[in-house]
């Protein structure tokens, strides 16, 4: 294992020991690494095929399925609660890094939260609100510039009506996303590994990568990627600075909310945005429309890190430190 002497933060530094707390050799990592994925594909089949089986027997709601000739599956996918239950999916992930970190590791979840051992509240509801300032005013400056959205004709009582459970399915989305990406492999890469390039940029680009879309054209996936993996680089920021996911889930949760409930791609009549651009394999992106997506993130993360960075914003994240010497919950005995 590395010296952690490198990391600026006391409070980063405490949450990269939290990981002494249990066994985290880096074969350790990769096998965990191959059943969270495992779970998580599990969890997708399982969730999916239980929704076409809800299709097949008229328990989903007319207006949530359009009507096809297709089989169950297929249908079910390309429907509005094929799109919920998919985002859902990714839940799995959740009792995945569970079970890698109680059996493989042999420590506690918790140790993956924040140095305090919890997820920041104070942390998730600052960034999620200035996540949502920032995020709003760029998606109201879309509908201004060519292609501009189109609306949706979304009744405002239905949007209403399923935004409850919509935003407990987002949050169950992003805060899994974070739990992997900047918990289990950020921490267990920095604990074993110098270089950032190994445990911040690594993670990153391996999230970025995930939202590669086949069939688009290759400047948009690479504004897509290059926007996905700055936003991931904003949240290692929040994490390094705070020692805590709570930052990197609000901010993570807000971005979803808006870019699933106000301004979405067009996902063939799945949307429940009341604004939706064309589908990021539409041949009609030119490379010019590409470039201004990119500008556009770079916009929205600046001003969000912003708000959350900089002396004087009225969101500025606190940053309590560790006391130096103070035992943390790193030091407690590994799960039995």
């Amino acid at each position: 294992m590395q010296s952690n002497s490198q990391y600026t933060s006391r409070n980063f530094r405490a949450f990269v020991e939290q990981a002494s707390a249990g066994r985290n050799s880096l074969p350790r990592i990769l096998i965990g690494l191959a059943i969270i994925v495992a779970i998580w594909f599990a969890g997708t089949l399982a969730l999916m095929t239980a929704g076409a089986f809800a299709l097949s027997f008229g328990w989903l709601p007319a207006r949530w399925v359009a009507p096809s000739d297709g089989n169950a599956f297929a249908v079910f996918a390309g429907s509005r609660a094929g799109l919920v239950t998919a985002i859902l999916t990714i839940g799995s992930i959740w009792p995945g890094v569970w079970i890698v970190m109680r059996l493989v590791h042999r420590r506690r979840l918790s140790t993956l939260f924040g140095w305090q051992g919890r997820i920041a509240g104070g942390d998730f509801w600052r960034a999620l609100l200035a996540t949502l300032i920032v995020a709003i005013l760029v998606s109201l400056a879309t509908l201004f510039i060519e292609p501009r959205p189109a609306a949706t004709g979304i009744s405002p009582v239905t949007w209403l009506l399923v935004l409850p459970a919509v935003l407990i399915v987002l949050l169950v989305q992003t805060s899994a996303e974070e739990l992997l990406f900047r918990g289990y492999l950020m921490q267990t890469l920095a604990h074993r590994f110098r270089s950032p390039w190994v445990w911040a940029v690594t993670p990153a680009l391996l999230f970025a990568m995930a939202h590669w879309f086949p069939g688009a054209r290759p400047w948009m996936n690479a504004t897509v990627i290059f926007s996905i993996f700055l936003f991931a680089m904003g949240a290692v920021l929040l994490v390094k600075r705070t020692g805590n996911l709570g930052a990197a889930m609000g901010m993570h949760f807000a971005n979803n909310v808006v870019a699933f409930l106000f301004v979405a791609a067009d996902r063939q009549g799945q949307s429940l945005a009341f604004f939706v651009t064309p589908s990021i394999d539409d041949p009609s992106w030119t490379v010019a429309d590409a470039t201004i997506g990119g500008l556009l993130q770079i916009v929205m993360m600046a001003g969000i890190l912003a708000l959350l960075l900089l002396k004087g914003s009225p969101l500025r994240l606190p940053v309590p430190q560790r006391e130096e010497g103070r035992e943390e919950i790193a030091a407690e005995s590994p799960v039995p």
